[in-house]
């Protein structure tokens, strides 16, 4: 069946002669000059004639142009669409709609198709041609769009392309893809490299399956390095939860810490720990950590004395002093005066909480008075703690070989202390 050339419109004469001398611009082809010779005239002009023919058989395949009225006509072209080879004869004449704009494009069965903005481009393997808008009775204009077919290689997947914007290789958006393999010319579903439209996300292939490329309206999951949560609520702390969505601890009361519990648990913001009652920070620290034992405490320094009237002698002396109630006591120092001071050998004085010596039982240790002397102290090397309502009394341990020394006070001093 022989091809269909459209023919184009003629130009008045008034038009022609507007041309004579100048170049025509598309095709860098210059127009005939005036010239008294006609041989000369005539020979340019089979010259032109050879160029123009020349140009046109290179460039105008598939090309639409205006004809009269409300027609279009399109030149004869080959194309391919999906790896198949198809023949455009050509047409003329052929309506568009007026007061509208109208999509010209081929498709598999070779005929020239032609819908309106209302309907755009399919979404069927296509190759567009041209976008013609019309007046009421005539066309405004024709936008050769046949570039969105650039190339075949690289880029022959286009030719589906259900596109409506152009489509623009050197740093523009490629626009309505369904499909582009990036490593080799095999159209197989495994494809290292191939990215696929897949609804509303993207897939890029890695050799073994399609791998998600997520696009920012969607959860990403934990294992694309998601959270798998929409949403994280405010001041939250997230905890892994494997391959499930973190999971999200609300902050606690303030000033309670997140702890640890255990390798099996969530943390949580828990109560530090401090006593031996489980008992939270409110509680008393106990002296087995290193604290009181008691929630409120203050200590007084104090003195009390003991007086032992007459010879002193070996034996418990009678004046007692008691730990006042609810206020324990840390005895530090015993402080022995003697009237008559002892002669021969020293005097050593005891000092006992409810019976037992607060030195031990320990001579060497105790209070003194050296013979002769009338003073001697004793310093503890551990202070001594007496509970509230203690017994405290004197024992005389050694007197005087001469004279037994006489009329002697015991001070004991150290802080009593308050515990709530």
């Amino acid at each position: 069946m022989a091809e269909t050339f459209p023919a184009w419109k003629t130009i008045s004469d008034g038009d022609a002669e507007a041309l004579e001398g100048t170049t025509h611009t598309r095709s860098a082809i210059p127009h005939i000059a005036e010239d008294t010779a006609g041989a000369d005239c005539l020979r340019e002009f089979m010259r032109e004639g050879k160029r123009l023919r020349d140009a046109v058989a290179d460039v105008m395949g598939g090309y639409v142009i205006g004809q009269a009225g409300l027609t279009i006509g399109a030149f004869p072209m080959r194309y391919e669409i999906a790896a198949t080879h198809y023949h455009f004869e050509g047409a003329t004449g052929q309506a568009v709609t007026a007061s509208d704009t109208n999509y010209v494009y081929l498709d598999t069965d070779e005929t020239l198709k032609i819908v309106t903005d209302a309907v755009g481009w399919p979404g069927t393997e296509h190759r567009p041609l041209a976008i013609v808008v019309a007046g009421a009775a005539a066309i405004t204009s024709v936008t050769d769009v046949r570039h969105y077919n650039y190339g075949k290689g690289s880029s022959e997947g286009w030719a589906a392309n259900a596109a409506t914007e152009d489509v623009d290789v050197d740093g523009n958006d490629v626009v309505n893809v369904d499909e582009i393999e990036l490593d080799d010319a095999v159209a197989d579903a495994s494809a290292i490299g191939r990215i696929r439209r897949n609804g509303a996300d993207l897939t890029f292939h890695d050799g073994v399956a399609a791998q998600d490329v997520y696009h920012t309206g969607k959860t990403v999951a934990v294992e694309d390095g998601g959270t798998g949560a929409a949403a994280l609520t405010d001041h939250n702390v997230l905890i892994g939860s494997g391959t499930a969505a973190v999971t999200p601890i609300a902050p606690g009361t303030t000033g309670i810490p997140l702890l640890s519990q255990g390798a099996a648990a969530d943390p949580a913001f828990t109560a530090i720990d401090l006593s031996d009652t489980n008992a939270t920070t409110a509680a008393a620290l106990p002296e087995s950590r290193g604290g009181t034992g008691t929630v409120e405490q203050y200590s007084i320094p104090f003195s009390t004395l003991i007086y032992l009237d007459g010879a002193a002698a070996v034996a418990v002396q009678n004046p007692k002093w008691f730990v006042p109630a609810n206020c324990g006591c840390i005895i530090t120092k015993v402080t022995a005066y003697a009237v008559t001071a002892p002669t021969g050998a020293a005097m050593i004085i005891d000092v006992r909480d409810d019976t037992a010596s607060i030195f031990s039982d320990v001579q060497g240790n105790m209070c003194q008075i050296a013979a002769a002397a009338n003073t001697g102290s004793a310093i503890l090397g551990t202070p001594h703690s007496a509970a509230a309502g203690s017994m405290i009394d004197v024992q005389i341990e050694q007197v005087g070989s001469g004279v037994a020394g006489s009329d002697v006070s015991v001070c004991i001093e150290g802080y009593l202390e308050h515990r709530a």
